[in-house]
C-alpha cells in the first residue's frame, strides 16, 4: 500500500513539476501510454523517467511535449509559450524555412510526421469575443466546434468603437437644414 501512495504521489509531483493545468491526470497519462511508453524510476531518488520521442526524459518533459502535442489534454493559457526544456520550437510547416530544414524533418521522423505538421502554428491569443474566434485558422475553429457545437454562440460580440458621427447630433445644424428645406416627408 506504501509503495502505491508513493508512485502516486510522484506521478502527482511530475504533473506538479510541469505547471501545466491537465484536465485529467488520468486522460494524459492513458495518450501518454498509447505513444508506447512505459514509465519507469530512477532506483536513486525514484523519480519517474520515460522513452518519449526517442529520448529517456523526465516524467515532467514527457507531460509537457504530450500537452504541447495534444492540446486539448490541457488548459492552453498554462501551456508554456518558449523555453519548453528539450523540445524543439516547430509547430508547424511554416516553422521550416528552407528545403534542407524540411529534408531533415523529413529524414529524422519520417514523411507521414511531416504531413501531420499544420500549415501554420497555434495562435498565442486568447479568445474572448466572436471577432477573436473568426481570425482563428480553420483546424482550431473545427476542433473548438468538436468540443462545444455552441462555442461561437456563447462568446460576447466584439463591442464596436465609438464612431465620432454615431450618437451625437448637431442641433443648430439641424435647425438651419430644417429651416432652409423644410421639414422631410414622412
Amino acid at each position: 500500500m506504501t509503495e502505491t501512495t508513493t508512485e502516486a504521489d510522484r506521478l502527482n509531483s511530475s504533473f506538479d513539476e510541469t505547471g501545466i493545468a491537465f484536465h485529467s491526470r488520468s486522460e494524459t497519462l492513458a495518450a501518454l501510454k498509447a505513444t508506447g511508453t512505459e514509465i519507469t524510476y530512477a532506483e536513486e531518488d525514484g523519480k519517474p523517467y520515460c522513452r518519449f520521442d526517442g529520448e529517456y526524459l523526465p516524467l515532467a518533459d514527457a507531460l509537457t511535449r504530450i500537452a504541447l502535442d495534444d492540446r486539448s489534454l490541457a488548459d492552453g493559457r498554462t501551456l508554456p509559450r518558449s523555453g519548453v526544456t528539450g523540445r524543439a520550437s516547430l509547430a508547424s510547416k511554416a516553422d521550416l524555412k528552407s528545403t534542407k530544414e524540411k529534408s531533415d524533418f523529413i529524414t529524422k521522423f519520417g514523411f507521414d510526421a511531416y504531413q501531420a505538421l499544420p500549415l501554420t502554428g497555434p495562435t498565442s491569443t486568447e479568445v474572448k469575443t466572436q471577432e477573436d474566434f473568426l481570425r482563428l485558422p480553420p483546424r482550431e475553429k473545427s476542433r473548438r466546434y468538436g468540443l462545444d457545437p455552441n462555442c461561437f454562440a456563447n462568446l460576447p460580440r466584439e463591442p464596436k468603437g465609438q464612431s465620432p458621427l454615431r450618437g451625437k447630433t448637431h442641433h443648430a445644424a439641424l435647425a438651419q437644414e430644417l429651416a432652409t428645406r423644410g421639414a422631410r416627408p414622412r
